[in-house]
């Protein structure tokens, strides 16, 4: 047939020849590497697509993000705990979250980002976080009230669920430079 960029084919096979079995073979050939330039197309997508996800999270600052993920999740589940031995399991979690979320701020801006702080940064940094915080928050609802985990369980696992996606958001929005890096 000649779908699929046959016409390509057909005029490096020059169609006009009387050799019709030669004409066959440059068919076949042609056909073949078509679908050798398509794969190698997708292949060259997938490596934009691979250098875009090593670019982004094969690195220093991810690394570090991550570290002080690791030290906000140990904040949040430790604030959590302590208001709720005053407060409802529920309600210490959203006090928690939002004291952790001061001391993130704080670590992401020295640590991971560099960045000197500023009242503006702090509310896109908040801003960032509200879809991690819903994440999070619904994770601590499901786990603890539907599924009856104990809350110090339910805290946790709420508090792995966003890195990625925050992460994007915080280099995209609250931490982005003037020069777009």
């Amino acid at each position: 047939s000649m779908d699929g960029g046959g016409k390509n084919i057909a005029s490096i096979c020059r169609v006009g020849r009387k050799n019709t079995a030669g004409f066959e073979d440059c068919w076949q050939q042609g056909a073949h590497l078509l679908r050798v330039k398509r794969f190698a197309e997708r292949f060259i997508d997938m490596k934009k697509l691979w250098e875009k996800f090593r670019n982004t999270f094969l690195t220093k600052k991810f690394i570090l993000f991550c570290v002080v993920g690791v030290i906000n999740t140990f904040n949040g589940v430790l604030f959590s705990y302590l208001y709720s031995l005053m407060l409802d399991a529920n309600l210490a979690f959203v006090a928690g979250y939002i004291t952790s979320l001061t001391v993130n701020y704080l670590l992401n801006s020295f640590i991971t980002f560099k960045e000197p702080l500023s009242v503006v940064k702090f509310l896109k940094f908040c801003i960032s976080y509200i879809p991690n915080f819903i994440i999070q928050n619904l994770a601590v609802l499901l786990v603890y009230n539907v599924l009856h985990f104990d809350k110090i369980v339910a805290y946790i696992l709420a508090a792995v669920v966003g890195i990625p996606l925050t992460f994007i958001i915080l280099k995209l929005f609250a931490f982005r430079r003037k020069d777009g890096k």
